[in-house]
């Protein structure tokens, strides 16, 4: 058998890949979970670059002229750093010298500046300067809902991907057997026409029939291989899909006592919805600012500066000179057309944004109820399709009989072997659409995980 080796997990063989194995491996190595992973990562690099906003940023002041009456350089730094709540603090100190070619002398002087500006009226406070960074730490706190609905999507995936594998594999081994069955007719129709019992019609029947199951064996084992490359593509692996897997010991009914939820709870742990609220919020906030930028920008500036002009490159350290300032500064316009439209525009999004929440609370449990309403009628079928196999089992046993007693052509026998092959192979597929309707409900219900599936795989 072929030797696989995926993310440090040996798998001797691929019979014993099992379901619990092959969805872990797609929670570490598929496509989509890497996807996981830069979502989240996107999420708090979104948070990080808010928070940045209000970290100190600091330049260099750095100028360099040249004129016909004199030549000046200035280096320095200048920092700011902001706050939630409109205001900023900001500093600078540099140097400079100024040479004047007129009368050949140099002049120099640093300064040391300090000061905290505040936005009044329009843009103070807290609320209209966090928009921004509420809404993406807001997103961030999602990141355990993200975490466990898209890893839900994947388990439900690599089951779908997993499942189509394990139902090819068992055609083929149902199918295997129904091809020894009726090479055994064609081969007994052809020693009783031999013999004279029967005539040549039954030979051509048997014959039909055994190149029909032949052929139905043959496109099973190319969906097989299909399924297989399919399986391992997901885990962007390769695999020898000549190798035959016989996992027909994985297909079992997967039981589980679903508790009820309230509405509240489902909600709660459901990602769009919780999108749908943030979304609800910001746009409260939104409308908040929209208000606000029909108010006067007013702007206070407190200012402090020391500073020192000499010949002497050495007294312009002292920074003997004092001087301070308080200003306000305004900026309004009396046309508010601008704002007016944007505020109006906001409020459509609102009036759109609750039909959109009523419309989805509504899709959430209705998708919830069809869900649960499938996974109930599978299960209901499932015992329909299991007498079903045993009542085509049967009708076989008689047929033979029947036609070994010459009551019956192998006419009979042919089209009990068909039934019997097709009910074992739709009583297969009913367990594992079961299965997966249970998965489905489970990541409904906001339960699915890993740990559900280590639960009711074993």
């Amino acid at each position: 058998m072929k030797i696989v080796i995926i993310s440090a997990l040996v798998i001797k063989s691929l019979l014993a890949l099992t379901l619990n194995e092959y969805v872990h491996l797609s929670l570490e190595d598929s496509s989509d979970s890497r996807v996981l992973v830069e979502n989240e990562m996107n999420l708090q690099l979104d948070y990080n670059l808010q928070k940045n906003n209000y970290n100190s940023n600091y330049s260099p002041i750095s100028s360099i002229n040249a004129d016909k009456n004199s030549n000046s350089i200035r280096l320095g730094m200048q920092g700011e750093k902001r706050n939630i709540y409109g205001g900023a603090v900001y500093a600078s100190i540099d140097g400079a010298r100024n040479d004047y070619k007129v009368v050949n002398e140099a002049q120099y002087g640093t300064s040391l500046n300090v000061g905290y500006r505040q936005s009044l009226f329009r843009k103070f406070g807290q609320a209209y300067n966090t928009v921004g960074l509420t809404r993406s730490k807001e997103r961030l706190n999602l990141i355990d809902v993200l975490d466990r609905e898209q890893k839900a999507a994947i388990i439900i995936k690599a089951t779908e991907y997993y499942y189509d594998a394990v139902l090819n594999s068992a055609k083929i081994k149902i199918q295997e057997s129904a091809v020894k069955r009726v090479s055994g007719d064609y081969k007994g129709a052809e020693a009783k026409q031999k013999s004279g019992l029967v005539s040549k019609i039954d030979v051509y029947r048997a014959k039909i029939s055994y190149l029909d199951q032949n052929r139905n064996l043959n496109d099973s084992v190319k969906r097989y291989k299909d399924s297989l490359d399919n399986l391992f593509y997901y885990l962007n692996k390769e695999v020898d899909t000549s190798t035959t897997i016989d996992k027909t010991d994985a297909i079992k009914m997967m039981k589980f006592n679903f508790e009820d939820k309230s509405n509240e709870e489902i909600l709660l742990g459901n990602l769009s919805w919780n999108e749908m609220l943030i979304d609800e919020k910001n746009l409260k906030r939104e409308l908040f600012n929209a208000d606000r930028n029909f108010l006067p920008d007013l702007e206070l500036n407190v200012n402090y500066k020391r500073s020192s002009e000499n010949r002497d490159i050495a007294d312009v350290l002292n920074l003997d000179s004092e001087d301070w300032a308080v200003g306000l500064n305004s900026n309004y316009n009396f046309n508010t057309s601008e704002q007016t439209i944007a505020k109006q525009k906001l409020t459509i999004q609102k009036t759109k944004l609750l039909r959109d929440k009523a419309s989805l609370k509504r899709l959430i449990f209705k998708d919830i109820n069809t869900l649960k309403n499938d996974y109930i009628n599978i299960l209901e079928n499932l015992e329909i399709y299991k007498l079903k196999k045993i009542q085509a089992q049967e009708a076989l046993k008689v047929s033979k009989i029947r036609y070994e007693r010459g009551l019956s052509s192998n006419l009979d026998i042919l089209d009990a072997e068909s039934a019997y092959s097709s009910s074992q192979i739709d009583y297969v597929n009913e367990i594992l659409r079961h299965n997966l309707a249970l998965l489905k409900y489970a990541k409904a219900m906001n339960i699915l995980n890993i740990e559900f599936i280590n639960k009711v795989a074993n």
